[in-house]
């Protein structure tokens, strides 16, 4: 998918594949990958966007903003959330099962979810049947290896998904995180996505002990420093389990304020939410 917003910047730019290439990948590389044949590593991803001249943050923007239909799915899911709309999340939710029914889709079947675990977080109510849980869950399980999709059916389910199965999909995703940082840099980016939301279900199904573990694990990957954030939601959720033992809020509200003082507003509003949504 990225490769076709950095293939329309390269042409904004007047610049040909062999220019945008040279001393990073090959010309055909670069072409099947621009063309969605093909992944690329990390490291080149990387040294391509250096190469037309913009940073991995103004690249994912302009990503949203020319994002295609599907996400924009997902993206209205979180806008409904955040206006705390739970009747719309309902509507929409019942639409999607309703058509899985009659197409036995998968794809469908995971935007049901979607829009029933997003509805789970407003409101503590489950609306999918057994039978549908258990197909998603069976749609979870059936691929071996990780790919896009099944990272998106997995970070947009965590709520209903049982802590044991939760508990196995993080040893899976965990396990496969140096393939996916090699093969493609929009699967390691929802890799990790996955794995922060994992955490947070596991945190507020009071798995503490369980939830600290894979804290503890995730701390010590590296990360480049375009995915800081990831780190820094690893580390206040750290906070959050030890202000869930101890009650004294002074630490977290220390660490809030330092992300307000160096200009994480967003991110920070965005932890209060994870705050919010667990006490």
């Amino acid at each position: 998918m990225y490769g076709q917003y950095f293939k329309r910047l390269r042409n904004y730019k007047k610049m040909t594949l062999g220019e945008a290439a040279k001393d990073i990948t090959s010309s055909p590389a670069l072409s099947r990958w621009e063309n969605g044949v093909d992944d690329i590593r990390l490291k080149k991803f990387l040294a391509l966007l250096d190469r037309v001249d913009i940073t991995p943050r103004e690249f994912f923007a302009y990503t949203e903003v020319q994002g295609n239909l599907d996400n924009s799915y997902y993206d209205e899911l979180q806008l409904l959330v955040q206006q705390k709309d739970g009747q719309r999340l309902h509507q929409i939710f019942l639409r999607q099962i309703s058509s899985f029914h009659q197409t036995k889709d998968p794809d469908i079947l995971g935007k049901a979810v979607a829009a029933a675990n997003s509805y789970f977080s407003l409101t503590k109510i489950n609306c999918l049947t057994d039978a549908d849980l258990k197909s998603f869950k069976d749609l979870l399980l059936d691929s071996e290896y990780l790919d896009f999709k099944s990272l998106r059916f997995l970070e947009n389910s965590v709520y209903l998904i049982d802590c044991d199965l939760l508990i196995s999909y993080n040893s899976k995703v965990i396990h496969q995180l140096s393939h996916l940082e090699q093969v493609d840099y929009e699967l390691y980016l929802n890799a990790w996505t996955a794995l922060t939301n994992i955490v947070f279900s596991l945190i507020q199904q009071k798995q503490n002990s369980v939830a600290s573990h894979i804290l503890n694990q995730l701390l010590t990957i590296d990360l480049p420093q375009q995915m800081a954030a990831f780190k820094i939601r690893i580390v206040f959720l750290k906070k959050l389990l030890a202000y869930r033992e101890s009650g004294d809020d002074r630490e977290i509200n220390a660490y809030l304020k330092s992300l307000t003082e160096i200009g994480l507003s967003n991110l920070v509003s965005e932890l209060l939410d994870y705050w919010d949504s667990i006490y």
